[in-house]
């Protein structure tokens, strides 16, 4: 039961790790675009980078979620 739970967990962080530097890597590259847009980069990439890491980390346990069902359905049958 405890293999099944580490398995769990490293999945989960292995979802979180990839969502937020996703996430974080698209915040910035957008953010910098609005940035030089706007007159002020550094506001923009600390912005993008902060709702981009949000969203990785939403994005993330979403995925998580939906690979572990699958995996849940196997266990049972």
């Amino acid at each position: 039961m405890s293999e099944d739970k580490n398995k769990k967990e490293k999945s989960l962080a292995l979802c979180l790790g990839v969502g937020v530097a996703l996430g974080s890597g698209l915040g910035i590259s957008l953010g910098a675009a609005f940035g030089k847009v706007s007159g002020d980069v550094g506001l923009g990439v600390s912005l993008g980078m902060s709702i981009g890491a949000g969203v990785g980390v939403s994005l993330g346990i979403v995925v998580n979620l939906i690979l572990s069902s699958g995996r849940d359905d196997d266990l049972e049958n």
